[in-house]
């Protein structure tokens, strides 16, 4: 009986040991220490989506409220990907595979407690007035 258990708790410690940590290159931070952020700051990104968005690539038919969401994400050296605008049920009311703002600068990335850039999702609520 003593063997057994020994045995059994030196399996268990042998498996736990053998798990490997993975290093995902495409996870996307959920906490971090600095978020993304536009660089000239807040008012500017409003005033470059305000001047840069194209209300003809918006599929009003696919817009159940008046308010939709810009969704992307911020990579880890600033460049802006997999850009988007979303209805409150997160279903794309783009026209075709169109880009919102195709000319995007690039950002400040989100930062973990060392300092060391991180991959984050933003999503900034937009107000839509149908025509």
């Amino acid at each position: 009986m003593k063997y057994s258990i020994i045995t059994f708790f030196l399996l268990f410690s042998i498996s736990l040991f053998s798990q490997n940590e993975e290093n995902n290159e495409d996870s996307v931070a959920v906490f971090y220490q600095c978020p993304a952020e536009f660089i000239g700051g807040y008012k500017a990104m409003i005033e470059y989506i305000s001047s840069n968005l194209d209300n003809s690539i918006i599929d009003y038919e696919k817009l159940k409220h008046d308010k939709a969401y810009i969704t992307f994400y911020v990579e880890k050296d600033g460049s802006v990907t997999d850009q988007n605008i979303v209805n409150k049920d997160r279903e794309s009311v783009l026209l075709k595979d169109e880009v919102p703002f195709p000319n995007m600068p690039k950002w400040k990335a989100a930062c973990d407690e060392n300092g060391d850039p991180l991959r984050e999702l933003v999503r900034i609520p937009l107000n839509v007035v149908k025509k």
